[in-house]
């Protein structure tokens, strides 16, 4: 697992990619073995669904606080990546409370601080953290912004959603409370379907309203987001039919 290590810290990630998965192999349940892989893969395509599942899993059920607290660091750059800026907020407030290292400490409370600049909602229900994060907004130097803030993408689809979430987000959404059930919320589902299927995001978010009530009754996938209980309804367990 140290040469695993070494290879990627030397920026050969195939190579340690190979080294950790030989590793694997032989200790399947090595929490660090299978963060190692799952951060190279993350390097190796940072919009990688299975590195991602596996570094959200860790960052919730591994014993070891450094594995835990560098697990859910890196699951929240790659929701962040990923646009789902909830699941990113969630992970990141993981790392920030139980990272010990002061260099993963900053990286995740920069995290969280330019994820509240972009939408204002997150965190709301946290006061602790946020009084926190504004406590220390002077350790968010430019050079940790610049690292930690995703690298910008070319033009995308979804620009109009973006703006109409953005829009709900802070002249509506402040007004009605946060009446959403569903896991992600409807905005960022919407968000989610805008910039992977473009102008398809309007049939699928109205899809989701629809559904809505029906997922909450059925209550199969419970998870609970500042004190209150949501349910999973994910957006690709909706989009099977564009594949085929």
């Amino acid at each position: 697992m140290k040469f695993a290590a070494e290879l990627a810290e030397s920026g050969d990630w195939q190579a340690a990619r190979r080294e950790a998965l030989r590793t694997l192999s032989a200790a399947p349940h090595d929490d660090f073995a299978l963060l190692l892989a799952a951060e190279i893969g993350f390097h190796l395509n940072a919009r990688d669904e299975s590195a991602r599942r596996v570094l959200a899993h860790l960052a919730s059920t591994s014993p070891d606080n450094a594995v835990s607290a560098r697990a859910a660091y890196l699951a929240g750059r790659a929701f962040w990546i990923s646009g789902d800026r909830e699941s990113a907020w969630t992970h990141f407030a993981i790392a920030f409370r139980k990272a010990e290292a002061r260099p993963l400490f900053l990286r995740s409370g920069c995290a969280l601080f330019l994820l509240r600049r972009e939408d204002k909602s997150l965190g709301a229900d946290d006061a602790g953290l946020l009084q926190q994060l504004a406590t220390c907004r002077a350790l968010w130097t430019v050079d940790l912004r610049d690292e930690v803030r995703p690298a910008k993408e070319p033009a995308r689809r979804g620009r109009g959603a973006d703006w109409i979430v953005g829009f709900y987000r802070s002249q509506i959404s402040p007004a009605i409370g946060h009446r959403c059930s569903l896991e992600p919320s409807c905005s960022e589902y919407f968000l989610q379907a805008s910039r992977a299927h473009g102008w398809m995001g309007v049939p699928l978010i109205g899809d989701r309203l629809v559904r809505e009530p029906g997922v909450v009754n059925a209550a199969e996938m419970p998870v609970e987001r500042n004190g209150r209980t949501r349910y999973r309804d994910p957006l690709e367990q909706h989009t099977e039919w564009f594949k085929q």
